[in-house]
């Protein structure tokens, strides 16, 4: 038997307020969708505005045909320790739709960090239709008082 040296970790469930308002306080994460039954991830960035997020993500990548088609996209952000052991994980689903409005792509490519060195970017809006979480803590030492 195999036993780990990995931390064991409490996860408790976020409310969907305060999902949004952690992922506000970040500026990173992980965009994906599935295509044929495939999912399709890329380094992305983002600003909360107005309950939506507002996605800088790299075009060239696989998920170009995805996004093209609406198909739903899932944003993912987090904040973990350097430990592992604690901080947050949320995830936002919804249709993601390219920002076509001039003054708002000419405010977002200002605003929004480009990719350094990387790929000509898009500008993305997605409306959120489910929005999850999880903070994490190390859990308590078995036997503990509670």
């Amino acid at each position: 038997m195999r036993t780990s040296s990995a931390p064991q970790i409490h996860l408790q469930p976020l409310e969907r307020a305060e999902a949004l308002w952690l992922a506000a306080g970040a500026w990173r994460g992980s965009l994906t969708c599935v295509q044929a039954a495939l999912p399709m991830v890329c380094p992305a960035v983002h600003a909360v505005v107005l309950g939506d997020l507002i996605i800088r993500a790299p075009l060239g990548t696989s998920l170009d045909q995805a996004l093209e088609a609406g198909l739903p996209a899932t944003y993912t952000a987090d904040d973990i320790d350097t430990a592992g052991t604690a901080g947050w994980h949320v995830f936002v689903s919804g249709l993601a739709t390219p920002v076509r409005d001039v003054h708002e792509l000419d405010h977002y490519r200002r605003s929004l960090p480009a990719f350094v060195n990387g790929p000509a970017s898009r500008i993305l809006r997605l409306r959120p239709r489910l929005v999850s979480g999880f903070r994490r803590a190390p859990a308590p030492e078995a036997g503990a008082a509670q």
